[in-house]
């Protein structure tokens, strides 16, 4: 289904003429049976406000009392996207049912066997973060709690969460962030893994694990679209309208992968330490890509990196590309780099003859060259090769 269509419900009108409303409500009524989406204008409250069930119906609340009555929403059989802003940022059906619950709280309504299905823990969690579970119960998450698939993960004021999925992809959030598990599926010995999440709303840092390796990994915001080939990111789902960046970031393991951002219009690749594109909305283009100094990530989301560090484990150590993060080229060779006094450290595969190598020669090779003018030193071991000057010594 795509994530925009023309195609949208009717607005319906009472018998005035004038849009229906309920005290400060706005209603849109009258949904068509062949509706794709449904347009609501000045939406930049949406992502963040609350999804109620209400038989049929879609109410929607915001934060500063913002209400919104969609009628009939639940009657389709296909669930309509939001368009949000005339097409600037959307919401699947699928993620605003989830954001809606079930019909009933507490019980399964025509719900995938595969749902409910643990598939990973939270590891970290400062104050207060919730999971909403597909039968509506929300819990209030502590660290080692169960994530389940199709969970709606969110984080209080000043809260923040990191979570670990079965395939070692992990995501850190920020405050006042909310997240959907759409999708993981994960066999070791598959090539054929899959997994998505929808970002609704916060910051986010990922470190992907063997699925977008072994299979097909997709996230979705309201305003665009993210493939990812096996890396790690930072990841912004702010309102449609506002700066959404995201920027990719160095492995724990030192690689740098590759991450393809697309809106309605255009798609661009990120595949560089630093890279970082930000989209407005979806339907216009991601902006020009520009890399970003490992100061200026550390700046821009020093705390929902922080949270991802936090776990001590080395698996979660991504990197921005500051001194203390080694690259394999680094790892292995262990030359041309400084240390922290500022020096170059040594060369230890160096085959050349240090002035220390020479003075512990045995004491009657000392005499004999100490016989010899420089110019028949020079003549005598002229021809020499490194390894046949270790040889003689």
């Amino acid at each position: 289904m795509s994530l925009h269509s023309a195609q949208t419900f009717e607005i319906g009108f009472g018998h005035d003429g004038a849009q229906s409303m309920s005290g400060s409500e706005a209603v849109i009524d009258h949904v068509t049976a062949h509706g794709d989406t449904v347009d609501i204008g000045d939406a930049g409250w949406v992502p963040g406000a609350i999804f109620d069930r209400q038989g049929f119906d879609l109410k929607i609340k915001g934060e500063d009392g913002q209400q919104l009555l969609i009628r009939d929403y639940f009657a389709q059989a296909k669930l309509a996207d939001l368009s949000l802003d005339g097409g600037e940022g959307v919401i699947r059906g699928a993620v605003v049912e989830r954001l809606a619950g079930p019909s009933t709280d507490g019980q399964y309504a025509q719900l995938d066997v595969s749902m409910g299905i643990t598939i990973g823990s939270a590891e970290v969690v400062d104050g207060e973060a919730w999971a909403t579970r597909i039968d509506g119960t929300r819990v209030l998450l502590e660290e080692g709690s169960d994530i389940f698939m199709g969970d709606v993960l969110e984080t209080g004021s000043g809260g923040a969460l990191l979570v670990t999925f079965v395939d070692e992809t992990s995501f850190s959030l920020s405050e006042r962030a909310r997240m959907v598990i759409d999708e993981l599926v994960y066999d070791p010995a598959s090539s054929a893994n899959t997994a998505s999440f929808s970002l609704v709303q916060g910051l986010f840092v990922l470190i992907s694990g063997d699925v977008s390796k072994t299979g097909e990994m997709t996230i979705d915001t309201p305003v665009s679209t993210i493939g990812i080939r096996g890396t790690s990111a930072v990841i912004e789902a702010a309102a449609e309208g506002e700066k959404n960046q995201i920027t990719l970031l160095q492995d724990p393991d030192g690689s740098v992968g590759i991450i393809e951002i697309s809106t309605g219009v255009s798609s661009v690749i990120l595949d560089t330490l630093g890279a970082s594109t930000s989209v407005t909305a979806y339907n216009q283009p991601p902006s020009a890509v520009e890399i970003l100094s490992s100061q200026q990530i550390e700046t821009l989301y020093s705390s929902t990196l922080a949270t991802m560090r936090s776990s001590g484990s080395d698996g979660r150590a991504v990197g921005t590309g500051g001194d203390g993060d080694a690259t394999p080229t680094d790892r292995e060779e262990g030359d041309g780099r400084e240390d922290e006094g500022g020096e170059a450290e040594e060369n230890t595969d160096s085959s050349e003859i240090s002035d220390e190598d020479l003075s512990e020669l045995e004491p009657e090779l000392e005499e004999e060259f100490a016989e010899l003018s420089p110019e028949e030193l020079e003549e005598e071991f002229a021809e020499l090769s490194p390894e046949e000057l270790e040889e003689e010594f």
